[in-house]
């Protein structure tokens, strides 16, 4: 399901200057014909066709839901025209209602993603990469010049560089999040989004979340486990994000408040509110999917067991989604795409999923879910697929073992090329359900055995029988 740039022709900043465009909102109330011809006059007299673009403009404000759909002034609209003269006040109004209401976070999350992986934004990059991401661009790049030039005016852009802080403050929902973590160490950021990978809602060991941290962020992440509780829990408390709970004394002797250790932790609502869903809902939201947490309170094997039933294929079909998704939260990868078939993409046939991170280096996931075993026919397919997906890493999950063949080809592709393929099979995915930490478990396995496959220049050989 994707989503689209908004409809912005001939209602731009330049085109459609505010404070010549909200007397004339103001002045033509609901009379949608003397709309449009006073639009046509101001703005567009000296064109070919003046009506036919202030048609466009009269659509775009529909679009924009300054006007509702009989071109009388809708309650936003009436919020906008009261800045008149006051034009300033507006442009933030305008970029609020393209971040929440026209899908805009994607957009800046987009550019976002693209400045942390090196890529170059403009107006021919911009496009491609949001229809990675499920955003449809119109081929002219007009509609998105135009929202990108709302956005400039309300200072969320300069260029193509997002201010987080005003970006911050219009989305609203990440204002508490955004406020917090700029207080927080990188630890302590680092526990929290490992508790949001692991979809944490109730008591767990702290101990559990550390290692998930460590196994995200690897090379940037590593605790001093033996003051992990007064470095990073106790801080996370005080913030509101986490409760702690402490094991029963094992001496009743000493004193009220002391002997006891603490073991576990669990998020507040605070947490859930201002930090798990802000940072899950830019990929759930691009993945399709508006009940985050509807989607959240499924369980594993819940999603696993819809998947393995046979009687309704659309419902597997959804609950495979889910749960690659749910997946690819675990590893606190970003979302770019669902079941592609474009030929750029696929190369004609079918992908999955694509997910991508620029995590110390950039990676791309091509994700493939089977019902069944995984055989050498299916990651033979996914291997030709990436010739065109460009994608570094190929992740298979599949409901049951892996055939011989298909470890054997794997291996083999491995052993031959850079290529990174991950195979979940029936029995890692067992381990997975029953303790999400265990993703990492059967990563750095096949890791291991991938560098054992990987044959050592001649070179190094020689020098390392020298040494």
């Amino acid at each position: 399901m994707k989503s689209r740039v908004p409809y912005s022709q001939q209602f731009t900043p330049d085109q459609t200057p505010l404070n010549r465009l909200l007397p004339i909102l103001r002045q033509a109330p609901d009379d949608p014909t003397k709309l449009r011809e006073a639009v046509a006059s101001a703005f567009f007299k000296e064109t070919a066709s003046p009506s036919k673009l202030a048609g466009n403009t009269i659509i775009s404000l529909k679009t924009y839901g300054i006007l509702d759909e009989k071109g009388s002034h809708s309650d936003f609209g009436k919020e906008l025209i009261v800045c008149q003269g006051n034009e300033t006040a507006a442009y933030p109004l305008i970029a609020k209602r393209i971040l929440l209401k026209l899908d805009g976070i994607g957009i800046v999350e987009s550019l976002r993603e693209m400045q942390q992986a090196g890529v170059r934004a403009d107006l021919k990059s911009l496009p491609v990469e949001l229809g990675k991401r499920g955003i449809k661009a119109s081929q002219n790049s007009s509609d998105l010049s135009g929202v990108l030039n709302w956005l400039r005016q309300a200072a969320v852009l300069n260029g193509y560089n997002v201010d987080e802080l005003v970006y911050g403050d219009l989305i609203g929902t990440h204002v508490g999040m955004l406020q917090i973590l700029k207080t927080l160490e990188v630890g302590e950021v680092a526990f929290l989004r490992a508790m949001v990978a692991l979809n944490i809602t109730d008591w767990v060991p702290y101990n559990v979340v550390c290692t998930h941290a460590e196994d995200l962020y690897p090379g940037e992440i590593h605790f001093n486990w033996k003051d992990v509780v007064g470095k990073i829990l106790y801080p996370l408390q005080k913030a509101g994000l986490i409760e702690i709970r402490k094991k029963e004394k094992m001496s009743k002797e000493t004193p009220a408040g002391r002997g006891g250790k603490v073991t576990d932790v669990r998020p507040t609502k605070k947490f859930e509110n201002e930090v798990s869903v802000p940072l899950l809902e830019p990929m759930y939201k691009s993945a399709g999917f508006s009940k985050i947490r509807e989607i959240l309170s499924l369980s594993m094997v819940d999603l696993v067991a819809r998947i393995k039933q046979a009687g309704d294929n659309h419902e597997r079909g959804k609950a495979l989604e889910h749960f690659t998704v749910r997946l690819c939260q675990l590893l606190d990868l970003e979302f770019m795409g669902w079941r592609e078939t474009d030929i750029a993409i696929a190369g004609g046939g079918e992908i999955d999923a694509m997910f991508h991170s620029a995590r110390l280096i950039y990676s791309r996931w091509q994700i493939q879910c089977k019902v069944g075993a995984i055989s050498l026919e299916a990651v033979a397919k996914e291997v030709g697929m990436q010739k065109v997906s460009l994608a570094n890493v190929i992740l298979i999950v599949g409901t049951e073992r892996a055939t011989e063949s298909a470890i054997t080809y794997r291996n083999k592709v491995i052993s031959k090329s850079n290529l990174n393929i991950i195979l979940i099979d029936g029995l890692a995915l067992d381990r997975v359900i029953k303790n999400p930490g265990e993703m990492f478990a059967v990563l750095k396995q096949q890791a291991f055995d991938a560098l054992k496959l990987k044959p050592v220049p001649l070179g190094m050989k020689e020098r390392t029988a020298l040494s």
